[in-house]
């Protein structure tokens, strides 16, 4: 679980003022052509940013440093940038999902569902994310760093019983987009009740857009999710 003493967290700040290297016209997710990915573009702002490395998605950016190792800085997208068009798209989907004010803020999202999942006793589930402060007019966010290890996955050795839940959750519970075998982890670590409560919380709550890549394992072996802001632009 992520905790940050008041010091830590100052320490924190200055850290990322120093280091964070905001673009003059804001943080959006970047595309050279429509649907492709401007690789570099992310990899030379990691650079400037001082950071180890990123990864990103379609609704925010998340830094790695290792004067941090157990944290992870997210920055919300606030829509997307084509170059080749040379067409700024804001996101308009965020307030859809969650009842909050900034419609093209997910990392405020993820920050709501971990306000719900304490109140709810899922909070061990998830990578819980904090807003941390503004910088250059940009929200900054922490998360606990939870490393996602899709090649772990494959050597997980998944009980027969625990397979046979969650395929009966996977058919009832389509809308959630786990996989059988990441819900299937979930059994073996907290158990057929909670994750059966766990599926219906993130329904309860309409998070979605749940692949692979937004699950992580912790040092001990127990699975979370690490985004959970679902998307909709």
């Amino acid at each position: 679980m992520l905790t940050l003493t008041e010091q830590k967290r100052a320490e924190l700040i200055d850290f990322l003022k120093l280091n964070l290297n905001i673009p003059s016209d804001g943080m959006w997710a970047r595309y050279y052509e429509e649907g492709c990915e401007d690789e570099d573009w992310y990899g030379e702002f990691a650079y400037e940013c001082g950071a180890d490395y990123i990864e990103h998605g379609a609704s925010k950016a998340v830094l790695f440093y290792t004067e941090f190792p157990d944290i992870v800085v997210k920055i919300p997208f606030c829509g997307e940038y084509i170059e080749d068009e040379d067409s700024y798209r804001d996101f308009e989907g965020s307030n859809y999902i969650f009842p909050i004010d900034e419609s093209n803020n997910y990392c405020a999202g993820e920050v709501y569902i971990t306000q719900q999942a304490f109140d709810r006793g899922f909070e061990d589930m998830i990578a819980v994310t904090y807003y941390l402060c503004d910088i250059a007019g940009t929200p900054i966010y922490i998360s606990e760093k939870v490393p996602n290890s899709w090649w772990m996955n494959r050597r997980w050795k998944n009980k027969i019983h625990s397979l046979k839940i969650a395929r009966d959750i996977y058919n009832q519970r389509r809308d959630i987009m786990l996989a059988e075998e990441v819900i299937a982890m979930f059994v073996d670590v907290y158990g057929k009740k909670r994750t059966y409560d766990f599926i219906d919380f993130l329904s309860d709550y309409r998070v979605s857009d749940l692949h692979n890549n937004n699950i992580g394992f912790t040092k001990t072996m127990k699975i979370k999710l690490i985004d959970y802001s679902g998307f909709d632009s």
